[in-house]
């Protein structure tokens, strides 16, 4: 039996134990806040080190793009003049200001929705188009003679004349567009001040070759209706690329038809004037040079099968359109009479007949397809510079073989509506040769001469040559 001591006893140890157990349990909440707190701070430690690596990684990261990019602009520079020193090397400088020209076409050519020109170019565009020059070369060369299947031409002396004559007048009408005087421009035009009978020599905004003027030609006994030009190649390329618009039942070149239409509202009565004033020229020739040719063409066309009562009945009417682009696409076959009514003169490898829409569209798939065939840059110099070893001859192979299966038919072509009569001038000889519209309305070939043999003073030796 226990005794009050033993009690008492009991409860003491009991409130001792609570006791210890209570300080154990403070002593090791103090011990956890303690190392709650040191691990806090450690992560704070941590956290500081972690930002400060991240700032120093990024440091180092945008100098190392500096001299990267620094590197890579200067790598730039480096093979933009040895690209330079090349194109020099094996480029003439009028084949220069051709591609400077052709690129400035493609430029506009890239602006139309139907072609898919999300992807830049990677190689040089203009070691691209010595490519596609030599092959087109080797083509070319490879079928000499046969685009002289139509045949020479053989044209009479009165023929010859006449056509040197009224071309001589496409060519001069530049020069007399400048004058300000009947006189001047008479002297010019090698004819009688009183045989000049209208001028319209006004610059229209928007509006393709307005420039022409109305006269007599006392030797071919005809009316003169003679267009000019544009001034420069430089206004040529900003005038051509354009759509089509429908006319006379087939489609012509919109800036082109927009300017002879505009021609025909000005001209219509003085041209009516002309003939009746002087019925004993039973004859109208509408003639022009380059865009003035083709406004020619287009005028013809329209006086032939549009609304034209204004020209007496029994009026022959033709055209002699020098180095036109193609301008007229027909819904149906253009009577053979009035086939031969036109006159159409190329000079050598005049780019301009070759000019349109579709041709540019044309070539801009040929680059495409040249610059996705990835060919390292050191070769297409290479081939440029005709060292050709096997590896070249290889990759001139795939070339050839790529080229030939590309098509373009996103823009319709244009063609040529009449006679045409190439002229080539070959080991200083002149030869007269019949060729297809076709030969020249689809297909943009890169050859020597492409711009002087386009110039009215080109035309004029030629004629001369005849």
């Amino acid at each position: 039996m226990s005794t009050g001591s033993d009690w008492h006893i009991a409860i003491a140890k009991g409130i001792f134990a609570g006791s210890v157990a209570v300080g154990v349990y403070y002593l090791l909440k103090a011990y956890q806040d303690y190392k709650n707190k040191e691990k806090s701070i450690y992560r704070d430690k941590i956290d500081d080190l972690i930002s400060d690596m991240k700032m120093s990684i990024e440091r180092r990261t945008k100098k190392i793009e500096e001299k990267i990019d620094a590197k890579r602009a200067s790598m730039e520079d480096d093979l933009a003049e040895a690209l330079a020193s090349v194109k020099d090397l094996v480029v003439s400088k009028e084949m220069q200001e051709a591609f400077d020209s052709i690129s400035s076409l493609v430029e506009k050519v890239n602006k139309f929705k139907e072609l898919d020109l999300s992807r830049a170019l990677d190689s040089p565009s203009f070691l691209l188009l010595l490519i596609i020059k030599r092959i087109q070369e080797e083509k070319e060369e490879s079928m000499r003679g046969g685009q002289d299947k139509l045949g020479e031409v053989n044209l009479f002396e009165e023929d010859i004349t006449s056509v040197r004559r009224i071309g001589s007048h496409a060519v001069k009408v530049y020069a007399a567009s400048s004058e300000s005087t009947n006189e001047a421009i008479a002297e010019t035009m090698k004819v009688n001040k009183d045989d000049i009978l209208f001028t319209y020599f006004e610059d229209k905004e928007g509006i393709l070759c307005p420039q022409f003027m109305i006269f007599k030609d006392n030797i071919e006994e005809t009316i003169v209706l003679a267009i000019r030009g544009t001034s420069s190649f430089r206004d040529l390329v900003t005038d051509i690329v354009m759509e089509e618009e429908a006319f006379l039942g087939g489609f012509a070149h919109r800036g082109i038809l927009e300017g002879s239409l505009h021609i025909l509202r000005i001209a219509q009565d003085e041209i009516k004037k002309a003939l009746t004033s002087n019925p004993q020229y039973k004859k109208l020739v509408v003639t022009g040079h380059s865009l003035g040719a083709g406004t020619a063409e287009l005028i013809y066309l329209q006086l032939k099968l549009g609304e034209a009562e204004y020209i007496p009945e029994g009026t022959e009417i033709h055209c002699l359109a020098l180095a036109p682009p193609p301008v007229f696409r027909p819904g149906k076959d253009i009577p053979a009479e009035m086939q031969n009514n036109i006159k159409i003169l190329i000079f050598n490898n005049d780019l301009v007949p070759r000019l349109s829409l579709a041709n540019l569209a044309l070539l801009v798939v040929k680059l495409r397809q040249v610059d996705g065939l990835k060919i390292p840059t050191h070769s297409l110099i290479s081939i440029i510079a005709n060292r050709i070893s096997e590896v070249e001859e290889n990759i001139l192979k795939t070339v050839r073989e790529s080229l030939a299966k590309v098509e373009q038919d996103m823009f319709p072509y244009l063609h040529h509506p009449g006679k045409i009569i190439h002229i080539k001038s070959e080991n200083e000889k002149i030869r007269l040769l019949f060729a297809e519209s076709a030969t020249f309305a689809t297909s943009l070939l890169l050859l020597e001469n492409m711009l002087t043999d386009h110039q009215g003073k080109s035309y004029q030796a030629a004629l001369d040559s005849i």
